[in-house]
């Protein structure tokens, strides 16, 4: 059910200047409700935190966080990947697009734009959500991944993987790929 307009999250608005707000992501169990609170920091004061790169997916917003004592209607793409990335000893600071700029304000969004490239190049390190793992195929296709880089920093082994993956193709099975291949279909 989503929240009732006395029960949503208000935003304050941003004073003027280079100013963002950062997510605090409460620790809690799996089915601990979403909680935390924004807030304010400047650009060049932020302290640690990390940048959350996902897919917003439906529009629909149907989930809630609690942030403030108040709801905020997440769509449920960012609800799995809050999910998964919080921690259930210590809270995690995140700057999530989706509750950090208030969508519902255009002159807010256009002027946090400008700040994107300061927000992840300041980050202690970025994250990237590629959605749920419904076949569990994400360690093997990172493992792929990884082996692939390997495989393309030494010349001799580039060349050989150049003349299995070319001339002899006929003769390779495409198993090894399928990881990837599914990781590769989420949005």
């Amino acid at each position: 059910m989503l929240p009732q307009p006395k029960d949503c999250y208000c935003y304050t608005p941003l004073p003027t200047g280079p100013y963002i707000r950062i997510l605090k992501l409460n620790q809690g169990q799996q089915s601990d409700p979403l909680s935390g609170d924004l807030q304010l920091r400047h650009i060049d004061e932020t302290g640690s935190y990390e940048p959350l790169s996902y897919v917003w997916g439906s529009s629909t917003r149907c989930s809630e966080f609690i942030c403030c004592g108040r709801n905020i209607a997440l769509t449920p793409n960012l609800q799995d990947a809050l999910c998964r990335l919080r921690r259930w000893d210590r809270p995690r600071y995140l700057w999530v697009d989706q509750l950090c700029i208030n969508q519902d304000d255009q002159a807010e969004r256009s002027r946090q734009v400008q700040y994107m490239n300061t927000i992840y190049n300041n980050a202690t390190h970025v994250l990237v959500w590629l959605g749920k793992d419904p076949h569990a195929v994400a360690r093997d296709a990172f493992e792929l991944v990884h082996s692939l880089s390997q495989t393309f920093r030494n010349p001799e082994d580039k060349e050989a993987f150049r003349v299995r993956y070319t001339e002899r193709l006929h003769d390779r099975s495409m198993k090894d790929w399928e990881p990837l291949k599914h990781l590769c279909k989420n949005s």
